[in-house]
């Protein structure tokens, strides 16, 4: 046990760089058989028995270099020929999760671009009922619905649909009618 004394493990590369991995965290499962979870790293908060002891963070990655650019703060990469199923995955197995995924600007600098999707996919996203959006095409949003119709509803006291450079064209496939309704 650490008590109540901090911890650091500290790494300097040398002036001429090398290919360095800081810390690595090695697991083999040579299991013959395999019918519990095995977790090679587990960070955990544990109860205090108390509601005061609340941790602001669980695990923070933070590049405190001023001149220099990082490439990744967290990199996912199945280098080996198996498969990964989630490169990452937020789940609630006890208690709840208010947001799964916050991207935030804080107004210390910039943030350039928040999601970015780049290589070849089936869908871009997949959404909770089987519905897809994809951009397959250069040029073209897909959206798929799992079966049957597809209803694309824009709520608020006003909602526009446009076009910032020219027509815009509304199409249906085989010739069938398009309705336009007011309710």
């Amino acid at each position: 046990a650490m008590a109540n004394n901090a911890q650091t493990l500290d790494f300097i590369s040398p002036s001429t760089a090398t290919g360095m991995d800081g810390l690595t965290v090695s697991y083999t499962n040579g299991s013959a058989t395999d019918a519990t979870t095995q977790r090679a790293f587990v960070v955990a908060n544990l109860n205090d028995a108390a509601a005061t002891g609340t941790l602001e963070s669980l695990a923070v990655f933070e590049n405190r270099d001023i001149n220099e650019t990082m490439g990744n703060a967290i990199l996912v990469d199945q280098t080996g020929a198996g498969t990964t199923t989630n490169g990452i995955q937020v789940t609630n197995s006890g208690g709840n999760i208010t947001t799964g995924l916050l991207i935030a600007d804080t107004a210390g600098g910039t943030l350039t671009t928040g999601i970015s999707l780049t290589g070849t996919f089936t869908n871009e996203l997949s959404l909770r009922n089987s519905e897809t959006i994809s951009n397959s095409a250069n040029g073209t949003i897909a959206l798929g619905a799992d079966s049957g119709a597809l209803t694309v509803s824009l709520s608020g006291t006003a909602a526009t649909l446009s076009n910032t450079s020219g027509n815009l064209s509304i199409t249906s496939a085989s010739s069938l009618p398009i309705s336009i309704a007011n309710t």
